[in-house]
């Protein structure tokens, strides 16, 4: 019985929020609300320059030598972009390797501040998930 309590509660609520918002949208057009949903949709933090600035930046900043290992693979760390996009609480999320990981995070703290994402005109901060991959290259 609580069950279906809990079940129809959520459902007035649901019922409740789409009147909610069919009353806050009357009188404007399709593309006015189209366009007032947009700027609610939060984008995605972005290194300067974009994905390929990134990559470039990790290519030419990893302080990773490979020596006699034989490791190919990916870091992937996380970190929050604050409001003036510096990144903030980077964590390993999926490990390679002691000495991959350290290089991996190590790239990131020197990043430049990114571009922090916008929502209703208002800069707020993000979590953003970066790979730094690593493999093998010859010295040629």
């Amino acid at each position: 019985m609580i069950r279906i309590t809990n079940i129809l509660s959520i459902y007035f609520l649901i019922a409740s929020l789409a009147i909610a918002c069919a009353k806050s949208n009357e009188g404007l057009s399709h593309k006015d609300v189209a366009q007032s949903r947009l700027k609610d949709t939060l984008g995605v933090a972005q290194f300067p320059g974009g994905v390929e600035a990134m990559k470039k930046y990790i290519k030419e900043n990893l302080n990773w030598r490979q020596n006699s290992l034989t490791i190919v693979g990916t870091v992937l760390v996380s970190c929050i972009v604050t409001q003036k996009g510096e990144l903030k609480g980077i964590k390993v999320e999926k490990s390679l390797c002691d000495s991959c990981d350290t290089a991996a995070v190590q790239v990131i703290k020197t990043m430049p501040n990114w571009v922090p994402v916008t929502k209703n005109g208002k800069l707020i901060e993000s979590r953003v998930l970066i790979a730094v991959r690593f493999g093998l290259y010859s010295d040629e």
